[in-house]
């Protein structure tokens, strides 16, 4: 079950510039995507309840288990998924705090499950938090994301020595 209720999708910090800094402010900037549109309650109740659980979504093995590794090291739980169906299956069983979502991926696209989750009629899948990850940096892979319902993106490949 959710740890956090968020009551609208918001537009948060880059994740690129999330994982470029220490795992401190790694930890901060996660807690604040995780609580957007949360005002009321404090970022502290996230971690005093449980780990916030991230879902990550890519069909590169290489790239689900850096990030992984780094959001563990910095304090969260990770599940993992290798394609955008069985991302929508996860989701529906065990929903998570955030998910990381590829762009591109075969058969279905990153942007086609954040459409459905987007319009899915539990409102608590509707606006979980999403970012997507993109090996594209052009503005308009940056739209396109946006467009979908992301409420961020990053560009890959991530930097794991930092």
């Amino acid at each position: 079950m959710r740890s956090q209720t968020i009551r609208s999708p918001t537009r948060c910090q880059s994740l690129n510039r999330l994982l470029t800094k220490s795992g401190d402010s790694v930890a901060k900037v996660i807690a604040n995507t995780l609580t957007c549109g949360s005002s009321s309650e404090p970022k502290e109740d996230m971690s005093n309840n449980s780990r916030a659980e991230i879902l990550i979504v890519d069909d590169d093995i290489t790239s689900r288990k850096v990030l992984a590794q780094l959001l563990a090291t910095a304090g969260y739980d990770c599940r993992e998924c290798e394609n955008g169906a069985q991302a929508l299956e996860t989701i529906r069983a065990n929903q998570p705090s955030l998910v990381l979502l590829d762009f591109d991926m075969p058969g279905l696209k990153g942007t086609d499950v954040l459409k459905r989750l987007r319009s899915d009629n539990d409102t608590a899948i509707a606006q979980l938090p999403a970012i997507m990850l993109t090996g594209h940096g052009s503005e308009a892979s940056e739209v396109r994301c946006l467009q979908a319902g992301a409420d961020d993106f990053v560009t890959k490949p991530i930097n794991a020595a930092v």
